[in-house]
């Protein structure tokens, strides 16, 4: 069974340096006559991030892939809204939420502007995790001086 490319996205940023674990874990999951990647998803938004929560939630869908749905959220009809919401495609991420507008203005003002969608996108998906990643993306334009 293959992993969505938008699944694939949200464990890595989840699980960071784990990621490729929970990856060859994931596929172990069991998805009855389900769509996979609503399953892989449900045991996604369940793990938040643990590995431990994550071969639970895998066992759980052995048992009873409907349970991974309802305590994934993904049970009811609205289930494609939320797994859009909650796993956007790539190329429709919205940039703000993850990129302040005060650090994008900087990367404006200082990096040429073939160079500001490079900047942005790069900003935007390795320094977004952990406290204060906000600090962290403008420490970085800061010293970048507009240098990619």
């Amino acid at each position: 069974m293959t992993i969505s490319r938008r699944v694939v996205h949200r464990v890595e940023r989840d699980f960071g340096d784990r990621a490729k674990e929970a990856l060859s874990t994931l596929v172990l999951a069991e998805a009855g006559n389900q769509d996979c990647e609503r399953i892989y998803a449900a045991i996604v938004l369940i793990t938040a991030g643990r590995t431990q929560r994550l071969w639970e939630a895998v066992q759980l869908s052995r048992q009873d892939w409907r349970d991974v749905l309802v305590f994934g959220g993904l049970a009811d009809d609205d289930w494609p809204e939320v797994l859009e919401r909650e796993f956007p495609e790539p190329d429709k991420r919205h940039r703000p939420k993850i990129v302040s507008e005060r650090v994008a203005a900087r990367v404006r003002k200082d990096f040429r502007p073939k160079e500001v969608e490079e900047a942005l996108r790069e900003l935007a998906t390795t320094y977004t995790s952990g406290q204060g990643w906000n600090r962290m993306q403008a420490a970085v334009v800061l010293k970048a001086g507009g240098d990619l």
